[in-house]
């Protein structure tokens, strides 16, 4: 799709200037967060949003992107090849807290110092955008609809040893229900000591 639609002209000038950021910054329309009566659907809702918005307001190609929400939440949406996910946690914790202890705010809520006048202002990009990328967009869309995110209760007498395991073990179930094959990666990992080896076990082929 990229090659056959966005590898020349005016959509291609727009692809490369986002391509050339540092990261994306999405400001989305809706309010999210964990709070009110419904926090474990407000949990699903929230995750959903960052993991990949409305499935056209993220772009998921960047070291990392920021989502910023309509009633000041935010949240960060990494791309995992550049570093493990500890690494962007810890560039966002320091973020927040340099945000919050050292920049600050005025009485009013306006953020400390002065407009910097000679930056260049924001320009919109344009999208050459036919009927055949319409009809890849409304297939994406759909999938992005049967995506559903839900709190797992751990009983009392399970011992989740391997929380990294479990994870890859239901990505990778997920993959193969939806796309009905064989994910690309690795089946399942055991760790032995401190060293992570990946096997097919006969619980796991007993599952799917």
């Amino acid at each position: 799709m990229r090659k056959q639609y966005f590898s020349s002209g005016v959509n291609k000038r727009s692809l490369d200037a986002i391509e050339r950021s540092a990261f994306f910054i999405t400001l989305d329309e809706e309010e999210q967060g964990m709070r009110g009566d419904d926090p474990e659907g407000n949990l699903d809702r929230y995750a959903k949003s960052l993991l990949h918005g409305r499935c056209y307001d993220r772009w998921f190609d960047k070291s990392f992107s920021i989502v910023i929400y309509k009633n000041g939440k935010n949240g960060l949406n990494a791309e995992h090849s550049w570093a493990d996910a500890p690494t962007v946690a810890h560039l966002w914790e320091y973020t927040l807290a340099t945000d919050a202890f050292q920049l600050g705010y005025t009485e009013d809520g306006h953020c400390k110092g002065e407009v910097e006048p000679s930056l260049p202002r924001p320009q919109r990009l344009v999208w050459d955008i036919g009927s055949e990328v319409w009809r890849l967009i409304k297939i994406y869309v759909r999938d992005y609809r049967e995506t559903a995110v839900m709190v797992f209760q751990v009983k009392a007498n399970m011992r989740l040893k391997s929380p990294t395991s479990l994870m890859i073990l239901l990505y990778l179930t997920a993959d193969k229900r939806s796309l009905e094959s064989c994910s690309r990666e690795n089946i399942q990992q055991t760790q032995v000591g401190n060293i992570l080896t990946y096997h097919i076990s006969p619980e796991l082929i007993q599952f799917w």
